[in-house]
């Protein structure tokens, strides 16, 4: 009985080391570089900021995730996008701006007006926010879940002794 329940408390101490690393795992820094989640952050940090370049972080991803949101095809000679605000509608709204050309900056399509498509950018972004915090919540739970189950682990083990 005492091998029964060493290895019940052993194997659920590791459950829990294991479960409290995975509830941090999305703040560490170091997994802020592979985690889905911070690197699509990441990227849209960028390009509403100075704007995002094909090869950056979250670049490839952010380009997937707006495809296939306004469900359009970019040019294939995009090589940057950036948040802006378009003017040129009756109210105004964010728009999210394509760089079409290295050489000439001012170059640009925008997916509001240029391809035809009239969804404001904060609706995607809205979206987009939720569906990254419903990913960190997921590894969170996982997390949790883990260390419920080397508590109860571990009090079975006491249990039996």
């Amino acid at each position: 009985m005492a091998t029964i329940s060493t290895l019940l408390a052993t194997g659920g101490l590791a459950l829990d080391i294991l479960g409290a690393a995975i509830i941090a795992l999305p703040d560490i820094p170091r997994a802020k570089l592979i985690l889905w989640s911070a690197v699509v952050r990441r990227g849209l940090n960028r390009m509403e900021g100075t704007g995002i370049r094909e090869g950056e972080r979250g670049y490839g991803q952010l380009k997937k995730i707006l495809e296939a949101h306004y469900n359009v095809e970019f040019p294939p000679d995009v090589w940057a996008m950036r948040v802006g605000f378009y003017t040129m509608s009756k109210y105004g709204y964010e728009t999210v701006y394509l760089f079409t050309d290295p050489d000439d900056e001012d170059k640009q399509v925008a997916l509001g007006k240029d391809l035809g498509l009239d969804v404001d950018y904060r609706v995607v972004k809205k979206g987009l926010q939720t569906r990254l915090d419903r990913q960190q919540a997921f590894i969170r739970g996982a997390g949790f879940l883990l260390l419920g189950t080397g508590f109860i682990s571990q009090i079975v083990a006491r249990l039996i002794v």
